[in-house]
């Protein structure tokens, strides 16, 4: 990003010179520490009278000016100026938070739609009487479907998809805030999702081993699962430090969220497979016909997985 930057803030050499780029509106809200930088850095500009395109494009500047811009400017100064010198040289802003909300919202309105359709067949046509793994499951959609929300008008809303310098520094806490939620949910949703399998599992199958395989399973999988969200929670010191630590401003500790996430996903990809395993190990006792066996064996693939 530095790298960047300091490219773009070369083109304000020329008004060391000319004042043609002084004129240009996008350059009027540069911070002082920029400007600064400029005036007291010997720049040798290889650029025919300072021509605009060519100091939007040339990389002779970029050692002698990010040195100081690193140093001189805060991080909110710095995405001011990368703004603003982007906005003079005419670079294209990205902006796909339309792009992810328009993808995100359909998955949405199709996974209540098929829990909708599952509780009416279950509880209208076969009037079935509601169980610890329907409780379990109506937990885990509610909350999927808050993350996913929180997802697409909280997190895409304030700056998900865009280029940094874009975003109004407001909108970026506010991402940071509803991120940090979204985590949260995240991992405490993925746990529900498995007990409720588990929980389906301890239903259809009566073997006294087998019951206390799922048990162990899901004593492991809740406390897995509140482990995670504990550090989660906690994982900076304050915990606002979570989505204020990015402007250089804020003083606080964080843990690694990277460390966090990798170990939870490994964790988890062990679990779906071994949670796969325990319903394929008992397709052999049944008394089906080999083909409806690999019938079972399919749903019990797509369901777990």
């Amino acid at each position: 990003m530095r790298l960047l930057f300091s490219l773009f803030l070369s083109l304000l050499l020329a008004s060391r010179v000319s004042g043609g780029l002084l004129a240009v509106p996008a350059l009027s809200v540069l911070p002082d520490c920029a400007s600064t930088c400029l005036n007291s850095t010997d720049i040798i500009s290889t650029c025919p009278d300072n021509n605009l395109i060519c100091l939007c494009t040339s990389t002779s500047f970029q050692v002698a000016l990010t040195g100081c811009v690193a140093t001189a400017c805060s991080i909110k100064e710095s995405l001011t100026t990368k703004n603003a010198t982007y906005a003079a040289c005419g670079v294209t802003i990205r902006d796909e938070k339309k792009t992810y909300q328009n993808q995100v919202t359909p998955v949405l309105v199709l996974a209540g739609v098929f829990f909708i359709v599952r509780c009416l067949h279950r509880f209208v046509i076969l009037r079935s009487s509601v169980v610890s793994d329907d409780y379990m499951l109506i937990a885990t959609v509610v909350l999927a479907l808050t993350t996913a929300f929180l997802n697409t008008y909280g997190v895409a809303a304030n700056g998900l998809g865009q280029d940094v310098w874009t975003v109004p520094f407001d909108d970026l806490y506010r991402f940071g805030m509803y991120f940090y939620i979204s985590a949260i949910f995240y991992y405490i949703d993925l746990g529900l999702g498995k007990i409720t399998m588990l929980m389906f599992f301890l239903r259809i199958f009566p073997a006294v081993g087998v019951r206390k395989i799922l048990i162990g399973t899901g004593v492991f999988c809740a406390g897995w699962t509140l482990l995670c969200a504990f550090l989660t929670v906690f994982q900076c010191t304050p915990v606002s430090y979570y989505w204020t630590s990015w402007d250089g401003e804020h003083e606080g500790t964080c843990l690694s969220g990277n460390a966090v996430a990798w170990a939870n996903a490994a964790v988890n990809i062990a679990l779906d497979l071994w949670m796969l395993g325990i319903p394929l190990a008992q397709l052999h006792g049944l008394q089906l016909h080999w083909k409806k066996k690999i019938s079972v064996g399919i749903m019990f693939c797509v369901g777990t997985l």
